[in-house]
Formats: C-alpha cells, sequence, structure tokens
C-alpha cells in the first residue's frame, strides 16, 4: 500500500481542488498514463467528495442544533 501523509487544508482551499479536479474531468484533462491518471483522480475526487459531504452535514447539524 502507497504511504499516507496528513495535510490539512481549509474549507475554501478544499474547494479549490475539488474544483480543479472538476475542471479536469470536463475538460478530459490528464498527464502521463491516462488509465493511470484517471484512476488516482477518481480515487482523490471520491476522498474530497466525502469530506465536503462530513463538512456540509455538520454545518446542517450545528445549524439545527442536532451537533
Amino acid at each position: 500500500m502507497a504511504k499516507t501523509v496528513e495535510l490539512k487544508l481549509t474549507e475554501a482551499e478544499l474547494k479549490y481542488v475539488m474544483d480543479l479536479i472538476y475542471d479536469n474531468i470536463q475538460n478530459g484533462d490528464y498527464w502521463g498514463n491516462k488509465e493511470q491518471f484517471m484512476k488516482r483522480q477518481s480515487t482523490l475526487f471520491n476522498k474530497i467528495a466525502k469530506i465536503s459531504d462530513e463538512l456540509i452535514l455538520r454545518k446542517v447539524r450545528s445549524t439545527n442544533g442536532m451537533d
């Protein structure tokens, strides 16, 4: 398994990375081996989407006094 690292991002930075990935998907942009790139991009997109979903749920719960 690949080595992992911890990276802390603000919500704005997280959204920026998500937007970059989304733009690459929409434009069909990739670098190097297409199959490897697409797999890596999909994995990263899914990880970021999960974090984004959790942040949204946390905000909704907090707003509605459910925290």
